[in-house]
């Protein structure tokens, strides 16, 4: 997450215009941020039943806090936000799709083991 905030400031601080989003960039931004929100729900559920379950995120450990987690997301969620404004469209487009695919995935493999969601 560190590593994303960096590079977003860095980005944004290069002086790069950043360019409008289209219709394809702000579907892509809601469909990554839907899938993002919904890991933070079973991030945080994880955090309720940590004898039952383990957080895979290698920033927020096996057993994180509520308060780890919320902070985690928050941060994620707002540098994603960041870099992907910064980035030229095309760019942008591959950056939320791959964001959209890698929390699809986790969200889904989550359900498949019983995690619930959190909120």
């Amino acid at each position: 997450m560190r590593a994303a905030l960096a590079l977003a400031r860095a980005v944004t601080l290069c002086g790069c215009a950043s360019e409008p989003w289209d219709s394809t960039d702000r579907a892509l931004g809601y469909t990554a941020l839907g899938a993002t929100v919904a890991d933070w729900g079973q991030a945080r559920y994880i955090a309720n039943h940590s004898a039952q379950f383990q957080d895979k995120n290698p920033i927020l450990g096996l057993h994180p806090s509520r308060a780890k987690v919320d902070a985690y997301f928050v941060g994620a969620i707002g540098g994603g936000y960041l870099l992907a404004d910064a980035l030229p469209s095309r760019y942008r487009k591959l950056f939320l799709g791959g964001a959209v695919v890698l929390e699809i995935s986790i969200v889904h493999n989550n359900r498949s083991i019983g995690v619930g969601f959190g909120f």
